[in-house]
């Protein structure tokens, strides 16, 4: 597995130690695009809105616009969503977080950002640079999911799983990902050394290196103070 991962993404491990970089990644749907309340709002225009609720009410309700009963009965608003996945520019409308921006931007006078690591499938990396750079977010290099065939080759069943794996190999010059998806936590292993910052969660810290954050606000507050605690331990 591991000369599987190196072969696919040595090259960037050895471009960080060469060049003496560290830093986190940063997922893209619903951590810095507002992907879902984007399907929602197709979806509220094309198939009803019973509830008569707005699309980020909707998806503050049920998490992903996949999850509403009223939307996920009907074959066409699912086959919708999945051909919008696959269209190199289908998500190019979708808007960004708020203050997802403004935070990053903040954070990069302290620490660094080193690549993007998203679900969105590789054929469609081109629409994806195409939205970070309408948006003005940082440039960086994009990790996206790999065909189904490399995921059973490294043992990965699912996006978190090849998160993981990905984040495991590139340790320590990659030392986190800022992400929302709670899945991430079934796949983290035990002795996995970096952090995962989950935005937009209520969920308590289960684990030491899993820091739940409700807003980018404390997404920002919680890797400054982690970044001060490792300054004093290291003075």
């Amino acid at each position: 597995m591991t000369s599987l991962l190196n072969e696919k993404y040595g090259y960037f491990k050895e471009h960080l130690k060469r060049n003496n970089l560290e830093g986190l990644c940063l997922d893209i749907d619903d951590t810095i695009a507002a992907t879902n309340i984007f399907w929602a709002e197709h979806h509220i225009k094309e198939f009803g809105n019973p509830e008569k609720l707005s699309a980020e009410e909707i998806i503050d309700k049920y998490d992903f616009a996949s999850n509403v009963p009223y939307w996920n009965r009907i074959p066409e608003a699912e086959e919708w969503i999945e051909n919008n996945c696959n269209e190199i520019m289908g998500r190019y409308d979708v808007k960004p977080i708020g203050d997802a921006l403004i935070h990053i931007s903040q954070l990069e006078n302290k620490i660094s950002f080193v690549a993007y690591l998203t679900g969105r499938s590789e054929k469609i990396e081109e629409g994806t640079k195409k939205w970070l750079k309408k948006h003005k977010f940082p440039e960086l290099e994009i990790f996206s999911l790999p065909d189904t065939q490399f995921l059973n080759k490294i043992g990965a069943n699912n996006t978190s799983d090849w998160k993981m794996k990905f984040l495991e190999f590139m340790h320590p010059y990659i030392k986190g990902l800022i992400d929302d998806n709670t899945d991430i936590i079934k796949s983290i292993p035990e002795t996995y050394d970096g952090k995962i910052y989950l935005y937009n969660n209520k969920i308590k810290n289960i684990k030491q290196n899993i820091i739940s954050c409700y807003s980018w606000s404390d997404v920002e507050r919680n890797i400054l103070n982690d970044l001060y605690r490792i300054k004093n331990k290291t003075e």
